[in-house]
């Protein structure tokens, strides 16, 4: 418990509410204090009272309110351990509930930075790709698409990864590896997504996690996912999530679909509670994330055999 204390006080350091606050609904200066319209109820006069003083928020309309861990509980829908999970992936400090102990905040912070650099890596390489650049837009996904989900390009390369983020960045084979950005192993290792156009995938916190590689041209597997890092499960994931969860929020249903080019491609069109599950087979664990924001699913697989029984066996396990 002491340990599971201490990360909560570190979280509550690093996080002040109205930064938080801030994120829900737009806070006016009141005094000492701020006011804003509750992020908990719907209302037209603001009363949500935040003290910065006292770190903690209050409304006089629905009387929910509290520090920053009661505020996440009932706005994203979740209990205090994962409360505390998601502010600690968002002030950095980490902690795993389950062993009730500290996971290295440096370690964890490394595979962050090392994804987002491969973000941009995959960003730069798609301007100098006609192929790629094609590609994307006779599926139809805009410039301005492009840009927003960060969608990039790898390389028809072995080592053109693993080389520039050796000497460019100073990024260990081993950290490179485990955070599935190189495949093989000690014995010979080699950039794992080749020819691909890359999607990067965000966790909901908005953390860049892994990626989905669509190959160009022939050649399998279709679409490669990053594997299981020691940020990243599929079966705990939903691609354009942080993008979404305040629209499902909002509307009280989300829109699940097959693919990244589903998602992003709605989103083009202002459908913007739309996620994809990389895949047709659902989780408990991405029902879970789901339920943070809302009750109600939508489930738009591709209109075939494959599709409608994935849809059955997706409704049952929601």
């Amino acid at each position: 418990m002491q340990q599971s204390d201490n990360v909560v006080e570190e979280i509550k350091s690093k996080l002040d509410i109205t930064t938080l606050v801030a994120e829900y609904t737009e806070l006016k200066k009141a005094g000492r204090n701020f006011k804003a319209l509750c992020p908990f109820h719907k209302e037209k006069s603001p009363s949500f009272m935040i003290s910065p003083e006292k770190q903690i928020a209050y409304c006089f309309g629905c009387q929910k309110g509290g520090d920053i861990f009661a505020l996440v509980m009932e706005t994203e829908h979740i209990g205090f351990p994962e409360a505390v999970q998601y502010l600690a992936e968002k002030t950095g400090v980490e902690y795993t509930a389950s062993k009730k102990k500290f996971v290295k905040k440096e370690e964890k912070e490394n595979y962050y930075d090392v994804i987002q650099h491969a973000v941009e890596f995959f960003e730069e390489n798609l301007k100098t790709s006609a192929e790629a650049k094609e590609y994307l837009l006779k599926r139809g996904i805009s410039k301005d698409t492009i840009k927003k989900f960060h969608i990039g390009y790898a390389k028809d390369s072995y080592d053109h990864l693993w080389k520039v983020f050796r000497e460019k960045h100073g990024y260990e084979t081993e950290l490179l590896h485990k955070v599935g950005l190189l495949g093989g192993d000690s014995s010979k290792y080699f950039d794992k997504f080749r020819s691909r156009v890359m999607f990067p995938i965000y966790n909901a916190t908005g953390n860049a996690i892994g990626f989905g590689g669509r190959i160009l041209g022939a050649g399998e597997p279709k679409y490669l996912n990053t594997a299981d890092t020691p940020i990243y499960n599929k079966s705990q994931v939903l691609f354009g999530l942080d993008k979404a969860k305040e629209h499902i929020k909002e509307q009280d249903y989300a829109i699940v679909v097959e693919g990244y080019t589903d998602v992003t491609s709605s989103v083009q069109h202002g459908v913007n509670n739309v996620v994809a599950t990389s895949g047709t087979a659902m989780t408990k664990g991405q029902i879970k994330l789901l339920q943070r924001y809302t009750s109600n699913i939508y489930l738009f697989f591709d209109n075939d055999k494959a599709g409608f029984q994935a849809t059955v066996r997706n409704g049952e396990v929601a």
